[in-house]
């Protein structure tokens, strides 16, 4: 789909990819570059994820049958949380269950005065 969109193809009318490439140009994502930034990723042996030790949240779309693996990721880590949520990709970011997935995974962290983070008496500025 990105390259594609760097070489102004057409998406058929309604599919998931003129859809995702209209969040990229909202977004003013540029596909050349997010083309080159997907020749970085790596792939991450399993035993290194389970030595990741700080609390991580994971979420995917419903909809979202390109990042599937995600349960496979938060099964991954030893300290993780998952969430399927309503929507894809891109609208899954607004979805509400989304929002409250979060909230309650932040919740379930330590708050700054529980614990040695170097923030115990810090104000926040009004």
């Amino acid at each position: 789909m990105l390259t594609a969109l760097a070489d102004r193809d057409a998406f058929e009318p309604g599919s998931a990819e003129e859809e995702s490439a209209r969040w990229i140009t909202l977004a003013g994502g540029d596909p050349q570059a997010l083309l080159q930034v997907l020749d970085t990723l790596v792939a991450t042996p399993h035993a290194a994820l389970r030595r990741i030790a700080t609390p991580t949240f994971v979420a995917v779309g419903e909809q979202d049958h390109d990042h599937a693996s995600a349960d496979a990721l938060a099964a991954a880590l030893p300290n993780a949380r998952f969430a399927r949520v309503p929507g894809h990709h891109f609208t899954a970011l607004t979805s509400p269950e989304l929002t409250g997935a979060i909230l309650a995974f932040l919740g379930d962290r330590p708050h700054e005065a529980d614990g040695p983070t170097g923030l115990r008496g810090r104000r926040s500025a009004p």
